[in-house]
């Protein structure tokens, strides 16, 4: 493989010329944003080397599907805008780009033009990443990843092998579901809610198949409690939460035995909330849907059956029956019971019914039986009622081998870690698991004791792959460890974009391979993700016939004032915004915009009309509001340049209350435009922030004193620094434009270097921020004090504050101690140029806490955003 790698150059202190004759009022953006972006592009691919506090900002990787679609393009500006901010911010930035490159996709791809899947992929790869290049997202080429890279997943087999060790993977035949036309296992996440799968849309079926099976219920638990401490995660979390399901059973995986004596390869995955149970029981009841029922002769659904099987209960020595049949409480979400004939009525009618004598009682004790369960690589673990172990083997070709070997002696073998990787052979043909027929790859020696063997011939489930990408960037080129020591410092990262629809799933699995390489040493975080941007859809037009819901093509609509009618019929149509897709016309090829819009319009488009998570129209017209924007700010340079070059260094400054005005339009847009994308990540209301400090300096560019004035000179310039992370390539060329001019405070400024190489503005020590106080999360009030003063704040004086001076929450910790309350806890969070946050933890319900608070407001208390 031929690695393409456009390492990133780190800036030198330079300043570079403007493109256009400023000043000239007859410059229109529409006119030169193509000339502009080609004269900065270059120049903007260049990284900061800064040394302050590190940023790991991490957008989803892509599937190499070919071409970059629209929401691509989203998901990536988002991630570069705060990339670029928290590099102007002097963090070292972390902002890598890889590819999510093994997968069913490719190998159907493949085998439809007859090529191997492999060129392929890489052959996307190119396109895809060029395209990338194109959208002036800014990536550290350097650290660029391929899941199908054998330097990668390498470490992907590592991780599997390490699994096995400590006795989380297990080999056993389990019900899966099955796509039957492209005739592999399904992941949940792959079947749409008809039960289609994603790429075939054949119905899915229920299999039973032999399956590798990472054991994530053990984590079951870790997982869910480690929600609590996550406190950016807000919906994400209430969706793993929902996923996982409540932790209050324990988990048994039980050896079944067939009606000739024999151990299966499958057991019965029981979830008891009482252990002692194994000690008591008779019998075990599986419902008729479990999959150990289809092994039933022929019986009516309603049917009672005595299956051909037995449980060994480890606990007692005994075999029990395994009976089919619904009667009985089985519990929430659970397929599988114990049953007693002597506590039960209904279990002891169903005994009498198919002849089930009692069974030998034992007697121990709940912790000695979770210690025999665990001792005996059983379960005995606390675990959700809900939640299944991954299935993580795919009967495919293009996918990570997985690294056993099956020897006829030893069983079930690892490859050691110096024989990593296993490498995956050519075939000649793809489809299916087609890995048997590269025989000289398939037959091997036992690592053990060097019998003939054979490899396994499944691949890892693509989620696998991703599980745990985000920490092979930090060190990419490390052919010794999967992460050395230094570069897992970089962990956790501080904020992961990505779409909504990954927040069950590959959330989960990411989180669980996280926490076991914190158990294994190998990082010092147990959680990877900070901060979860989750990213909304973008919806485009769609025109419909009312009466037969068909679609009509974009270029067959002609509109007439606000309605839209079929060129051809004369049909009214109705228009609606819809998820892209071919059927319906309405797909947006972000190539396309670049063509018509340039990169930096596109970009604002992108994040302008709506939050991050939210969904996004996308019409014909949205870069009218832009333009518009634009024009202003070219206006108020053009005037500024021009008023700067008359007066130079003879002037009488500005009125106190012009320069007043000003200074605290400054404080307040810059502190407005900080908080919305360090601390909440909503770009839309940074851009309406920005365009908000436009218009204030528009009112007043004819003023005279504009030219006169510092802290007007000082809002310009900050809007233009402010701007470079979504517009990088304008702001560049304004920022050149501003250097033609003498400025009133120069050293304010480093004037000597491009925008990107500028610090990003600070408010005033005397600007007012907020001191906020909650209790429980819940806001008692606020109080507005000077930035310096909240910043130096201790516990013990934000509480003084707020008690005493803080007026809201001061009443309110008055009338909490009236009622006999005390204070659990306090802590207090700095939010730098932005707020100061008292968190106050008491015994009180939340409704409690609010009508403390309505006593002395009107108005209801609000959750802490």
């Amino acid at each position: 493989m031929v690695r393409l790698c456009r390492r990133l150059l780190y800036c030198q202190a330079s300043t570079s010329k403007a493109l256009l004759p400023w000043p000239d009022k007859n410059i229109v953006l529409r006119a030169q944003v193509k000339n502009i972006e080609a004269h900065w592009k270059p120049k903007l691919q260049n990284l900061r080397k800064n040394t302050g506090p590190k940023k790991y900002i991490l957008s989803m990787f892509p599937y190499p599907s070919g071409n970059l679609h629209i929401g691509h393009a989203r998901v990536y500006t988002i991630s570069d805008i705060l990339a670029r901010y928290f590099e102007m911010r002097g963090c070292q930035v972390i902002h890598p780009m890889g590819w999510d490159a093994f997968g069913l996709p490719a190998e159907n791809a493949a085998i439809e033009r007859k090529l191997d899947p492999k060129v392929w992929t890489y052959r996307n790869i190119e396109t895809m990443r060029e395209q990338l290049l194109q959208t002036g997202c800014r990536f550290d080429w350097d650290r660029e990843i391929f899941t199908c890279d054998p330097a990668f997943y390498k470490w992907t087999q590592w991780i599997f092998v390490e699994l096995f060790k400590k006795g989380l993977l297990r080999r056993q035949l389990t019900e899966v579901n099955f796509d039957p036309v492209d005739n592999t296992v399904l992941a949940a996440e792959q079947i749409d809610p008809d039960g289609r799968s994603w790429r075939s849309g054949a119905l899915a079926e229920k299999r039973l198949l032999e399956q590798w099976l990472v054991q994530t219920t053990k984590y079951a638990k870790a997982l869910l409690d480690g929600l609590d401490h996550l406190e950016h995660w807000e919906q994400v979390a209430d969706i793993q939460r929902n996923w996982i399901g409540k932790c209050d059973v324990y988990a048994f995986h039980l050896p079944l035995i067939d009606n000739k004596g024999n151990q299966m390869i499958q057991t019965l995955d029981l979830r008891l909330s009482d252990p002692e149970q194994l000690t008591s029981c008779d019998f075990v009841v599986v419902k008729r849907s479990h999959s150990l029922a289809k092994t039933a002769p022929d019986a009516p659904s309603d049917t009672d059956v005595l299956l051909n099987v037995s449980l060994l209960n480890v606990f007692t020595g005994q075999h029990l029956p395994v009976v089919a049949s619904d009667k009985g409480e089985f519990g929430e979400f659970l397929n599988a019971r114990l049953a007693s004939m002597h506590t039960c009525e209904t279990d002891k009618a169903l005994a009498d019914q198919l002849r089930i004598s009692p069974s030998s009682k034992k007697s121990l004790g709940r912790d000695q039986i979770l210690s025999i369960a665990q001792e005996q690589g059983v379960g005995g673990y606390i675990t959700s009622r809900k939640l299944l172990d991954w299935v993580v083997s795919r009967q495919r070709y293009w996918g990570t081998p997985i690294p056993i070997v099956h020897c006829g002696k030893c069983g079930v073998v690892p490859v050691p870690e110096n024989s990593l990787p296993v490498v995956l052979p050519h075939v000649d043909s793809v489809g299916g698991s087609t890995l048997k027929s590269a025989t000289e790859w398939y037959n091997t020696s036992c690592p053990s004791c060097g019998s003939p063997a054979h490899r396994e011939t499944d691949t890892l489930d693509t989620f696998f792959d991703s599980s745990w990408y985000y920490l092979r960037y930090l060190d990419p080129h490390n052919q010794q460890q999967l992460i050395s020591k230094s570069a897992a410092q970089n962990m956790p990262v501080d904020v992961y974009v990505g779409g909504i629809e990954h927040a069950a799933v590959h959330i989960f699995f990411a989180r669980f391979i996280s926490h076991f390489l914190y158990d294994l040493g190998v990082t010092t975080t147990k959680e990877p993700f900070e901060f979860l941007l989750p990213q909304g859809i973008i919806r485009g037009q769609t025109f419909r016939v009312p009466s037969t819901g068909e679609y009509v093509r974009k270029e067959q609509v002609e509109s007439k004032s606000s309605d839209y009618f079929d060129k051809k019929t004369g049909t009214q149509l109705e228009m609606v915004y819809e998820k892209m897709s071919k059927s319906r016309y309405n797909g947006v090829d972000p190539m396309d915009v670049l063509r018509n819009d340039g990169i930096d319009l596109m970009r604002l488009q992108l994040v302008e009309n709506a939050a991050p998570k939210s969904a996004r129209n996308w019409g014909d017209d949205d870069t009218r509001g832009l333009e518009k924007w634009f024009a202003r700010i070219f206006y108020i340079v053009n005037v500024y340049i021009e008023k700067r070059q008359a007066l130079g260094g003879n002037f009488k400054p500005a009125s106190d209350a012009f320069e007043a005005s000003f200074n605290e339009s400054f404080n307040y847009f810059v502190r407005m435009v900080s908080g919305m994308l360090e601390i909440f990540h909503l770009h839309n209301t940074a851009v309406s922030r920005l365009q908000g400090l436009t218009n204030a300096m528009r009112k007043c560019a004819d003023d005279d004193a504009m030219g006169r004035s510092k802290e007007y000179e000082r809002c310009l310039h900050g809007l233009i620094i402010m701007l470079s992370p979504f517009a990088p390539h304008i702001a560049a060329e304004l920022w050149a434009a501003l250097r033609q001019a003498p400025a009133i405070q120069p050293n304010l400024w480093k004037k000597d270097q491009d925008v990107w190489m500028q610090d990003w503005p600070s408010i005033d020590p005397h600007a007012s921020i907020d001191f906020a106080v909650l209790v429980n999360e819940v806001s008692i009030g606020r109080h507005r004090m000077p930035r310096q003063a909240v910043e130096q704040l201790t516990i013990e004086s934000a509480m003084k504050i707020a008690e005493s001076e803080a007026q809201g929450p001061a009443d309110w910790l008055k009338r909490f101690r009236a009622t006999g309350g005390h204070i659990k806890s306090s802590s207090l969070r700095h939010r730098p140029q932005f707020e100061a946050v008292l968190n106050l933890t008491v015994d009180m319900a939340e409704d409690d806490i609010q009508e403390l608070v309505k006593k002395r407001s009107k108005k209801p208390a609000k959750k802490s955003v």
